[in-house]
């Protein structure tokens, strides 16, 4: 299913402030770093972009992918 231009720009804006996030994790030290909450980061970030990607592409998200962004951005 391909999304609206307006939900891209959600995902897009998603996809940036995660970026931050990570950036945010990487300039403290690795000692006191949460590793779960950068896991989790990476985990969201990589997801919303194989999904943005296939959107732009004209590929099929799966379900599960498109209920994601659905319940995230609706």
């Amino acid at each position: 299913m391909a999304f609206e231009t307006k939900t891209k720009l959600k995902i897009e804006k998603r996809i940036s402030e995660l970026k931050t996030m990570q950036s945010d994790f990487f300039k403290t030290k690795k000692s006191e770093r949460p590793a779960e909450g950068l896991d989790a980061a990476r985990e969201e970030l990589n997801r919303l972009k194989t999904i943005l990607a296939n959107s732009y592409r004209g590929r099929e998200n799966s379900q599960e992918d498109t209920d994601f962004v659905n319940s995230t951005f609706a």
